[in-house]
């Protein structure tokens, strides 16, 4: 009887969570997601949309846009021209309207619309959905607080809303063209010509591998193909000339950048950037045409300096490539010093069959880093005819990789200074590189295991 009063508490906190999650809260939301709808102007779900009118009466160019949803995720704009849209633009629009919400009733049933500027309002909003459409009015801003008037279509009443719902309304035909100058995925790109005045390069990929073509053969920077194709990707216009607005077309004679694109698929993008120089600075503009001879872009005069590149550039600028996993063995040589042989066993490192401490091993570690990162800044001398003005006869450091097979996988040397660089050699070609002064140092240092390698017993 003693635990009586405890089990009818228990059964009556109980029956009160079931009555408030049940009942009250699911009350509560229903009635607050009531409030939040009567508050919401305009009642849809985005994917209905298939068409917005924007008119600004008081415009005198761009006064009626018209969009239309091509597919599911493709707008286009059919008024006042045809042109793809932006679709980032687009949805955000359709966002802006979906979430917009009234902040008062001003009047219920307004008689005189021209106090509110709503008799010629600057904004109307017309939106097509699959099964009904809606209609918006904003008119001038209200003296109270960053509201500005609006009516809802088929309504007697006005409304305030934020002024910032408006702003994101008014929208010109450039705001909502598709800007993109090329559309392509550069993970499908196998083949590129570059071509500028005085020079041209061609570079296509194989089995996942860029590669130069033209001038020579070489190995491409894997980094800096992918900035020209990332590059492209992002390139946009600020404004368009369309067919009928210009002669300007007739003026654009020898490009200064030409690019031609191959897909994996064989298609093949074009693309085109002319320099108009004009009569002063500000008249100077730049344009880009691609396989489409309209639009032409304008774009900013940047990128002509942005999209220069020249083969050092384009070039792989790495010393040395091998597996890291299959090195077995390294053998560091500086000067006239006794040479340094580290050999593998396992997850491990030794020295003169001593196992290295974990510092060592890390420092080991990142050495074979180091040098797979190591990059020229100068490419020299591809067919040096002598060693010997280059220091690299007698280098100052020799590090020498090799397999399990003791096959050897890669080799640096390191000559003289020159200024502040240094010569450089990789083992298995002729090429003379320079690399920065201070590389040689962090690799004296990161190759300084003589002293810390683990000591052997005393016999």
């Amino acid at each position: 009887m003693k635990y009586k009063g405890t089990i009818i508490l228990l059964i009556l906190v109980i029956l009160l969570g079931l009555y408030l999650s049940l009942i009250e809260l699911p009350s509560q939301k229903a009635k607050q997601q009531e409030e939040e709808r009567a508050q919401t102007l305009l009642q849809f779900e985005p994917h209905d949309a298939i068409a917005i009118s924007l008119t600004y009466p008081n415009r005198q160019t761009d006064r009626e846009i018209l969009l239309e949803k091509e597919t599911e995720e493709k707008w286009q704009i059919v008024k006042p021209i045809m042109a793809q849209a932006d679709q980032n633009e687009v949805e955000t629009l359709i966002s802006s309207l979906k979430s917009m919400k009234m902040e008062r009733v001003v009047e219920d049933k307004a008689q005189d619309l021209k106090i509110y500027g709503l008799e010629d309002p600057e904004v109307r909003v017309s939106l097509k959905l699959k099964d009904h459409e809606e209609h918006l009015l904003l008119g001038d801003q209200a003296p109270v607080g960053s509201t500005v008037y609006a009516k809802k279509g088929g309504e007697d009443s006005v409304r305030l809303i934020g002024q910032y719902y408006k702003t994101g309304l008014m929208k010109t035909l450039t705001d909502l063209r598709k800007k993109e100058v090329l559309d392509f995925d550069p993970q499908h790109v196998i083949k590129m010509s570059l071509e500028y005045p005085g020079k041209a390069f061609v570079l296509s990929r194989e089995n996942g591998q860029w590669w130069i073509k033209n001038p020579g053969a070489y190995k491409a920077d894997e980094d800096e193909v992918s900035e020209v194709l990332d590059y492209l990707v992002r390139l946009k216009a600020k404004a368009f000339v369309d067919e009928g607005q210009s002669e300007i077309v007739k003026t654009l004679e020898k490009p200064q950048f030409k690019l031609e694109m191959e897909n994996e698929n064989t298609s093949t993008a074009i693309l085109s950037i002319y320099q108009f120089q004009g009569q002063s600075k500000d008249q100077q503009k730049v344009y880009a045409v691609t396989n489409r001879q309209y639009p032409i872009y304008l774009i900013e005069p940047q990128v002509i300096t942005d999209l220069n590149q020249d083969l050092f550039t384009l070039r792989d600028k790495h010393l040395l490539t091998f597996d890291q996993a299959k090195v077995q063995a390294i053998e560091i040589r500086k000067s006239s010093e006794e040479p340094l042989t580290l050999r593998r066993e396992g997850e491990n490192w030794n020295y003169e069959g001593q196992p290295l401490e974990e510092t060592q091993r890390k420092k080991i570690s990142d050495l074979l880093e180091y040098l797979l990162e190591l990059k020229a800044e100068k490419i020299l001398d591809e067919s040096p005819k002598s060693l010997k003005p280059y220091g690299l006869l007698s280098p100052s450091i020799q590090i020498s990789l090799f397999d399990s097979l003791q096959d050897k996988l890669a080799e640096i040397v390191i000559g003289d200074k020159k200024d502040d660089l240094v010569y450089a050699r990789n083992e298995s070609a002729e090429t003379i590189y320079l690399i920065r002064d201070e590389m040689i140092q962090d690799l004296r240092d990161k190759s300084d295991l003589q002293e810390k390698t683990a000591q052997k017993p005393p016999q």
